[in-house]
């Protein structure tokens, strides 16, 4: 009689235990706002540089990316691209594509001895604890010697 009492109760702790455990791995922690800047320096002997503004917003589930890359030369094209990857030489998939601020329709620098191209992107979901990077390529296409990168950063984003 004892050892069927004292059975009885080990298995009660067992599945009060495994319910314990289930009950815990259910749980999904809470998303919160995040922000993360990402600075990017020239890569193949290029000059340009510049840096990528992350925000990710709960409320909405989306994250808006913001580019600014200088030192370009003025009036030129340079598609640039959020990758999948931890860094710059993991050529991984483009996720998502950078558009142009503005009323251009290409990825084209604003005109002066700087070179300024200014762009975004959003997309649902969070970048938080992704393994993603950024490249800006030569251009003003991707084909041959225009696919090389220009300028690269990857993203950190450690919550």
């Amino acid at each position: 009689m004892t050892k069927r009492i004292l059975a009885v109760a080990a298995t009660g702790a067992l599945l009060a235990g495994g319910m314990a455990m289930s009950t815990a791995h259910a749980a999904k922690p809470v998303a919160k706002n995040a922000a993360t800047t990402v600075m990017l320096q020239g890569e193949h002997g290029y000059k340009a540089a510049g840096t990528a503004v992350f925000e990710y917003s709960a409320k909405t589930n989306i994250t808006s990316v913001s580019l600014r890359i200088t030192g370009l030369k003025a009036m030129t094209v340079h598609p640039a691209h959020i990758h999948a990857g931890s860094s710059c030489t993991a050529n991984g998939p483009v996720l998502y594509s950078f558009r142009p601020l503005g009323s251009s329709k290409m990825m084209m620098t604003e005109a002066g001895a700087n070179g300024v191209m200014r762009a975004s992107t959003s997309f649902r979901g969070t970048y938080v604890g992704q393994k993603l990077y950024i490249n800006v390529h030569l251009g003003p296409d991707l084909k041959g010697a225009h696919f090389t990168p220009i300028a690269c950063g990857v993203v950190s984003s450690m919550m």
